[in-house]
């Protein structure tokens, strides 16, 4: 991919945390990985802990009790979807997302990076399944790799084959299809149109 256009949206992704346009923004990530060759940096060591939620009135209860033990700011509730922002779990910073699944009740996703993630992701896991406990709040908690979006799009960056890959997210690898068949510039377009709806 040419490195003389799209140089302001490339170092407006560095700027922006991964965790807020990876997922939301498959143009973006592709247009990322072609230009620099690699994930971002945040992705590496990358876990999530994922919390669902049934119905809006669980939801609701968790983000009312995470506001009220300061754990997350009180504007969880009031931005529009997704909804990105910060915890502070056992005085460590966490970025998160809270979105609407498609089959009804809503998504707390929360990002664990670094060297120590895989023991900090049990951890954190640990503290909502405790909360949840105690609090009794009606919610499913699991963790999972964050890098299976990445998997799905770039599968040779995991030693993988792309032409005779079976991704899990299909749209992922779909949209690895079909941007390699656009020019620069509609890749650029595209992933331009992604990050109005994000920021």
């Amino acid at each position: 991919m040419r490195t003389d256009i799209g140089k302001d949206l490339l170092e407006l992704l560095e700027r922006i945390p991964a965790c807020q346009w990876v997922g939301e923004a498959p143009y973006c990530m592709y247009f990322y990985v072609k230009n620099k060759g690699h994930l971002p940096p945040q992705c590496h060591r990358c876990w999530k802990v994922l919390i669902f939620f049934d119905d809006e009135a669980q939801f609701e209860r968790m983000a009312e009790t995470l506001m009220k033990k300061g754990i997350a700011s009180r504007d969880m509730m009031t931005g529009k979807l997704p909804w990105f922002g910060d915890m502070i779990i056992n005085g460590r910073r966490y970025p998160y997302k809270t979105l609407p699944r498609a089959e009804g009740g809503m998504l707390i996703v929360i990002y664990v990076m670094g060297e120590d993630s895989e023991t900090r992701k049990n951890e954190v896991h640990r503290f909502f399944r405790n909360l949840i406990t105690n609090e009794g709040i009606t919610a499913r908690v699991f963790h999972r790799h964050a890098g299976r979006y990445w998997q799905d799009m770039f599968p040779e960056l995991f030693g993988k084959r792309l032409e005779d890959y079976k991704p899990f997210y299909r749209e992922y690898y779909d949209v690895r299809l079909k941007a390699d068949r656009l020019s620069d510039e509609e890749i650029i377009k595209r992933a331009r149109k992604e990050l109005t709806t994000l920021i």
